[in-house]
């Protein structure tokens, strides 16, 4: 397994991150309930890469400070002021996943 990690403020109002990892998961079945023969007396034979495995993944984050504005009615100074962007992206290899 191999981790690694990032993190670069460029200025006061935006930050990047980003980690990767690189890992493999093997196993003799996924599940509770998953099938191993009873054929073969070598139960190595059965061993190998897990379904959930997800040997390479990368991440990157990110997180702006929008700008303030010097608001004449204070209502407006607090609603408005003092928000933030933030995302997540992830790229892992493995088995297709749907987009949510």
């Amino acid at each position: 397994m191999f981790q690694a990690t990032g993190q670069r403020r460029f200025s006061k109002t935006l930050e990047l991150g980003a980690a990767y990892t690189w890992s493999k998961a093997l196993d003799y079945t996924d599940g509770e309930f998953g099938g191993v023969t009873t054929a073969a007396p070598f139960r190595g034979w059965n061993y190998g890469l897990a379904g959930f495995d997800r040997t390479q993944v990368l991440k990157v984050n990110w997180l702006w400070d929008l700008p303030k504005h010097k608001w004449g009615f204070a209502p407006l100074r607090v609603a408005l002021n003092d928000w933030q962007i933030s995302g997540i992206f992830t790229l892992q290899s493995g088995s297709p996943l749907g987009v949510g």
